[in-house]
């Protein structure tokens, strides 16, 4: 459900970032309204929020795996699950720790398709380790949301650099170089080529 939440986040967070980039051109907002709107979208950090939302979900999931009645108070045979309870937390733990380390990666490095197919399964098979596997979220389209939702980012904070820089120079830059580092601290980094 946390992570639920979290891609409805930036599902909302695109939603804004995308009117904006209709709504600006039309509206001639003032360069400070400009550098407040750069500052927001500077200050995201979706990386953060989806590590935060992982937490969560592996909290609840925890929770959930001490007393599955917690789920759904109709399930009256909770009893069958307890002999497995602890091989399901310690194989749920041990896949969620290597998707929480994972984040420590690029997003280009974390949208990788190939990444999830061998590292990402139960060590071992045993009744525990398949309810583990079966409750383990779907982390990779959470990577792709979260590296969609930097490249919006990014690129309306590039748009509003130009901008800027129009506004001082009288003409749009040649190259993004040009905007660092009055416009722009550094050239982003496209989050699914990282380049």
């Amino acid at each position: 459900p946390i992570l639920v939440s979290f891609l409805v986040k930036l599902a909302i967070d695109g939603i804004a970032i995308e009117n904006a980039a209709e709504l600006l051109p039309r509206i001639e907002p003032t360069a400070d309204q400009l550098g407040a709107i750069q500052q927001e979208l500077r200050r995201t950090d979706y990386r953060r929020g989806l590590e935060r939302a992982m937490f969560g979900e592996r909290a609840i999931t925890i929770l959930t795996l001490d007393d599955p009645s917690t789920i759904d108070g109709s399930i009256s045979n909770a009893s069958l699950y307890v002999p497995f309870t602890q091989s399901a937390k310690a194989t749920y733990l041990d896949l969620t720790d290597d998707s929480i380390e994972a984040l420590h990666d690029t997003w280009h490095e974390l949208t990788v398709p190939e990444r999830f197919d061998s590292d990402w399964k139960p060590r071992r098979w045993n009744p525990g380790d398949i309810i583990a596997a079966l409750i383990v979220p779907a982390f990779e389209p959470c990577f792709q949301a979260g590296a969609r939702q930097t490249a919006k980012a990014n690129c309306l904070d590039v748009a509003i650099a130009a901008e800027l820089f129009r506004r001082e120079h009288g003409s749009f830059p040649q190259q993004i170089e040009e905007l660092v580092p009055e416009f722009l601290s550094a050239v982003p980094v496209a989050p699914f080529d990282g380049r």
